[in-house]
């Protein structure tokens, strides 16, 4: 768990939501799949910034021992959290805001 995550992900949710209204009339599978990918384009892109800063990013310990990791960067074992992430947010976002 590092701080840095609260950025990364706040900018998946940001884009998520700025990106709704093209993305709320697809079917339930494909917009969970878009979320996951959101997910991990931007802890992909945030991994490589904090590693390119610090030498190091605060998932590849983890992530390295992962059997479906990139590059130490993300591990696609955690797709199915990402999905359900998603469609929680989107719920929030559809109901709340």
């Amino acid at each position: 768990s590092s701080f840095w995550y609260f950025p990364i992900y706040g900018s998946a949710a940001i884009f998520m939501e700025l990106t709704s209204p093209h993305i709320f009339p697809l079917p339930f599978i494909v917009r969970g799949l878009i979320y996951t990918a959101y997910g991990f384009i931007m802890e992909y892109i945030g991994m490589a910034l904090l590693r390119w800063a610090f030498k190091k990013s605060p998932t590849q310990d983890n992530y390295y021992k992962l059997r479906f990791n990139i590059h130490g960067l993300i591990a696609l074992e955690y797709a199915p959290a990402y999905f359900a992430a998603g469609m929680i947010f989107e719920y929030i976002f559809r109901t709340i805001l």
